[in-house]
């Protein structure tokens, strides 16, 4: 199934408009038109649009976010543009949600921004990219280290 939080992951509430409580095996956001597809494995593609958040407040401060190359084998680079300036936290977390190392901790100025990250240490697989702007979720990306 798919589940959504609003609050940094403290609570998580099913998202499920439509799709089973199956394992997702790829998830893609179309922001513009606010429509989350999942993919499944054997049980088809889904697709569901979530709610708009409550007020301008809670939107991201970041947006247009790259990571390059991906798969990944020495080195990538994660891009983005901060919409303003904010308290950046970029973590990298494997898909039993255990966070495996911190990418990034400090403050931002508003902009381009470029931080990279190297495969050291990290096992060959797939990873989840997370960035939390002032606190709050940003962007949840996936990331293979080939």
């Amino acid at each position: 199934g798919v589940f959504i939080t609003d609050n940094g992951g403290n609570t998580w509430i099913p998202a499920n408009d439509g799709i089973p409580n199956v394992p997702i095996l790829d998830l893609t956001f179309h922001a513009p038109s606010r429509t989350l597809a999942a993919a499944s494995f054997g049980r088809s593609m889904f697709r569901s649009t979530l709610p708009l958040p409550s007020s301008v407040s809670e939107r991201p401060l970041i947006n247009q976010v790259v990571i390059a190359p991906n798969p990944m084998s020495e080195r990538s680079t994660i891009s983005f543009n901060l919409i303003a300036a904010a308290s950046v936290s970029l973590d990298l977390y494997d898909l039993q949600g255990r966070k495996v190392t911190q990418i990034f901790e400090g403050s931002l100025n508003s902009g381009p921004q470029q931080l990279g990250l190297l495969t050291q240490g990290l096992p060959v697989g797939t990873y989840l990219v997370r960035v939390e702007t002032g606190g709050k979720m940003g962007f949840c990306g996936k990331l293979v280290v080939i």
